[in-house]
């Protein structure tokens, strides 16, 4: 692939509006519609699958391609639902055994599927430009958190 930024799909481009009028470039043609949801899904990832897969499919981001990025979508959105209903009934701390305070592990979690949902790439690279974003973000702060580590 040569360097520089990823091509945005052309699907995007006409939902975004092809602003500089360039030519799309030939992508291949994938076989559109919406996959069936994995049986392995529990009741809230289903949920999302059936709530956010039409929404996909009419935009025409989402392919029959697609099936196993859009169920680890939707995997961890349930464990992120999860985790923030048993972060709010026991807290974002907790007491341990010995006395100390310490971060809920639902906190961790809750935190770890945003981290995640910002890394997975989402069907057809739907999600790209929020990601390369969200990364360019992080690495300048790393970049300012060693320019204050060596002041």
């Amino acid at each position: 692939m040569p360097p520089g930024r990823r091509p945005k799909p052309n699907a995007l481009k006409e939902l975004s509006g092809n602003l500089g009028k360039r030519k799309l470039i030939e992508e291949p043609k994938l076989p559109p519609g919406i996959p069936d949801c994995p049986d392995h899904l529990d009741e809230i990832a289903s949920e999302e699958w059936n709530r956010i897969a039409p929404m996909l499919a009419t935009s025409g981001i989402l392919k029959l391609t697609d099936r196993a990025a859009l169920a680890g979508y939707c995997d961890i959105y349930s464990r992120w639902v999860c985790a923030c209903k048993n972060e709010k009934r026991y807290g974002a701390v907790i007491k341990t055994k010995s006395g100390y305070v310490a971060q809920s592990p639902y906190l961790s979690i809750v935190n770890s599927c945003l981290a995640t949902t910002r890394r997975r790439p989402p069907p057809n690279g739907g999600w790209r430009r929020a990601t390369a974003a969200t990364s360019r973000a992080s690495a300048s702060c790393c970049r300012s958190r060693r320019k204050a580590r060596s002041a």
